[in-house]
């Protein structure tokens, strides 16, 4: 932090040359504290960017598991349809089939 030649003159005539020196040497350690702060969190910062972006990647890897999740939903899926209708199929072929024996028993009886 500078300061002005006029406000370190105040001090020194105000306070004398020991408390302005003393003051000045304070002012610097704030300084510096705030720049080793500074650094500090933009290290922080970049650590967990980084983070982050592994955990993105992560979701991606999960979201890619979940899409071949649901391709192989999507298979099963259509597998059962396929049984599901061939079993209509049977279901309407034998109906069919008792139908025509029982029309068959009924003119032979009758």
């Amino acid at each position: 932090m500078a300061i002005s030649a006029r406000l370190f003159k105040t001090f020194r005539v105000t306070f004398g040359e020991d408390a302005t020196a003393d003051m000045m040497a304070w002012m610097q350690s704030v300084d510096d504290h705030r720049a080793e702060l500074r650094e500090l969190n933009e290290l922080n910062a970049a650590r967990i960017d980084a983070r982050f972006g592994q955990i993105d990647a992560r979701f991606g890897q999960v979201e890619a598991r979940f899409g071949q999740i649901d391709a192989r939903f999507g298979e099963l899926e259509a597998r059962l349809e396929r049984k599901i209708d061939q079993r209509f199929a049977d279901t309407i072929k034998w109906s069919f089939l008792f139908w025509c024996g029982a029309m068959a028993a009924m003119f032979l009886k009758g």
